[in-house]
């Protein structure tokens, strides 16, 4: 169901006209109703896969110790901080792009250090080089960094060193913005994973084929790191966010503005402008005060196009938005023609921009099969406001009914599922008990 179907339905189920409630505060209704169904089942339930990407916590302490033999990129034993600047969850490219800078610091000027993202192992090139040697840094206010990036120590005599996959490089995994829990387990490669206590991952040092898994602040960790990508499928529970409806708006061309910029408006003087909404233009007009500030002029814009669009300043330009939340939302803006025109009188105008469409299509942040719900908490919302309680409770009942459906078949689905919302609860009985 799109938003606007929605919005149409539960205008008829309210018997409520545009007239009565525009489509913007339509929308918020729309918004509280996803929300509010969510909580009433105790969560909406969705399905995703996850994918690995190896991401890295760096830190100005981190260090490996590095000699090159030979060539032009030759260095003596040298402590190399991995990075200048301390970061949280880096890709290796961002961290083989640190460690690049940090060694060439040190004197290797075109030496390079690279991160595969297929075979997830950073590369030290020496270019020129006889051998590298890679040791543990021997400056005691350094951490050794050679695990973190896959490293052992020892010498290489070659140009290059490729260490291996990073033990904790899949360490964590981020879940979805709207994750709220797991349901029942997540699988690996079509097996099911076992919960497990957040301590035994904090560093776990083994990686293979995941068996168990924990969540903590949106991020699932695996046991045994997973060293390679396979399918990792997960059910779970979210709140669906606010539906963000566009609008049809255009913008006047111009830059810089805020609410304090002077519009070059004179002082008590009528101005005329045309504004086209939906394919109907109406010709407006306002007589400016003693401020001539865009704050003022807006305000007095708003007020005279009250229900049919809403000016505002965005990004620095003067914007004309369309009130109409629907398909056909859109706006065109032209000059006035009864008097002076204001669009030509604002300083700096020249021309307006291209206008944008409006987008309404997108569907409701649920399933489809449980859309009538939402019709139902927004039909009862829109007849609330016109004080029609006898509406607004059958509304209410339908949207309960619809309720009850959800979770019956969540139940039938889910035995984890609280006894008390199956129909029957059937007790259990022990046959070796006496009758």
């Amino acid at each position: 169901m799109t938003l606007e179907d929605c919005i149409t339905k539960a205008r008829q189920l309210s018997r409520t006209s545009t007239s009565g409630l525009s489509d913007r505060a339509a929308v918020k209704h729309v918004n509280d109703a996803q929300k509010s169904f969510a909580k009433d089942v105790h969560g909406l339930t969705k399905e995703t896969y996850l994918s690995l990407s190896p991401r890295f916590d760096i830190q100005t302490h981190f260090a490996i110790r590095i000699t090159i033999i030979g060539g032009t990129n030759a260095l003596a034993a040298t402590d190399v901080a991995i990075c200048a600047t301390s970061a949280l969850d880096q890709t290796g490219t961002q961290v083989a792009a640190a460690l690049q800078t940090a060694i060439r610091a040190a004197g290797p000027t075109t030496l390079t250090v690279t991160w595969s993202t297929t075979a997830w192992k950073f590369t030290i090139d020496g270019i020129d080089c006889t051998s590298i040697t890679l040791e543990t840094p021997s400056g005691i206010t350094y951490v050794d960094a050679l695990d973190l990036l896959g490293f052992e120590a020892g010498t290489t005599t070659d140009t290059e060193v490729t260490g291996e996959i990073p033990t904790e490089c899949n360490l964590e995994i981020t879940l979805p913005d709207d994750f709220l829990q797991v349901i029942p387990s997540p699988e690996w490669d079509g097996e099911p994973l076992i919960l497990a206590p957040w301590p035994l991952f904090t560093s776990p040092g083994t990686s293979g084929t995941p068996s168990m898994y924990a969540i903590r602040e949106k991020r699932m960790r695996l046991y045994p790191v997973p060293n390679s990508q396979k399918m990792l499928h997960l059910w779970y529970k979210y709140i669906p966010s606010d539906f963000i409806e566009i609008s049809g708006y255009q913008e006047c061309g111009l830059s810089g503005l805020t609410l304090a910029t002077a519009t070059g408006l004179a002082a008590t003087t009528q101005y005329y402008f045309k504004v086209t909404a939906e394919g109907v233009q109406v010709e407006y007009d306002i007589t400016t005060g003693t401020s001539v500030s865009f704050a003022s002029v807006i305000a007095l814009m708003n007020t005279e196009c009250s229900g049919v669009c809403t000016w505002s300043i965005e990004d620095g330009d003067l914007r004309c938005t369309s009130d109409d939340c629907t398909s056909n939302s859109s706006i065109a803006l032209a000059a006035g023609t009864t008097g002076t025109d204001l669009f030509v009188t604002l300083t700096d105008w020249t021309a307006f921009d291209t206008a944008v469409a409006g987008e309404a299509g997108n569907n409701l942040g649920i399933d489809d099969e449980w859309c009538n719900a939402i019709a139902f908490y927004v039909a009862y919302l829109m007849a609330l406001g016109n004080f029609e309680d006898s509406v607004a409770n059958r509304n209410y009942a339908y949207y309960l009914r619809e309720i009850q459906k959800h979770i019956v078949t969540q139940a039938n689905m889910n035995p984890k599922i609280e006894p008390q919302q199956y129909p029957v609860v059937v007790p259990e009985v022990n046959p070796n008990e006496d009758s």
